[in-house]
């Protein structure tokens, strides 16, 4: 609580609270794949193993045309991490992780507790990859709309991002955008007030 009274603004970045793809089977599958780990990771490790005997130029072609990755330097980079086993391993094993943990909710209780110190501002990385649709804001705002959540939650949707949007170049710029736009829209501290001497 101490931390949150000195923040001014809490972003959050594509809140992931549940996976809801539009084919029931794919969350299906990817609970099946979290809930037997030890199997999941062997199978990773194993392949990672063989990508790194096959020739770069193939992965690079299944990198680009299959997984989407067309930045040059973002698919250099992936590159480098599939040929690592033990990259592998700790990736799978934290995504499965987060997806066993992760809540099937909002945290309304947490969101009151740091709405009573700052704002928060969320964007909501829609995607073709479904890990933050649009309905999970409707969610959110209906909460807010029954007095459940405080006002000074800010939302936006943005559906053409992925939750990966790091690695595409052309999809940093709108997210450093929007926490642009959340820094200068709060007000200036008191003591930094037009006609206010700093203290």
């Amino acid at each position: 609580l101490v931390c949150l009274e000195r923040t001014d603004l809490l972003v959050h970045l594509m809140p992931f609270i549940r996976f809801d793809p539009c084919q029931a089977h794919k969350k299906t599958i990817l609970s099946t794949v979290a809930h037997s780990p030890n199997a999941a990771v062997r199978f990773l490790w194993t392949a990672s193993r063989l990508a790194s005997k096959m020739p770069k130029s193939m992965l690079d072609k299944c990198l680009k045309y299959f997984a989407g990755v067309n930045d040059d330097e973002g698919r250099k980079l992936a590159l480098e991490l599939v040929c690592q086993p033990r990259f592998a391993k700790n990736f799978l094993t934290l995504g499965m992780e987060e997806i066993r943990e992760v809540p099937e909710r909002h945290d309304d209780e947490s969101l009151r507790i740091i709405g009573r110190y700052c704002d928060t501002a969320m964007l909501f990385c829609g995607g073709p990859d479904h890990w933050a649709p649009h309905f999970h804001l409707e969610e959110l705002e209906a909460l807010r709309k029954e007095g459940k959540l405080p006002n000074n939650i800010c939302t936006e949707y943005m559906g053409d991002l992925v939750h990966d949007f790091v690695v595409h170049v052309e999809m940093v710029e709108p997210v450093v955008d929007f926490i642009f736009r959340q820094i200068k829209s709060k007000p200036p501290p008191p003591s930094q007030q037009a006609g206010t001497s700093p203290s």
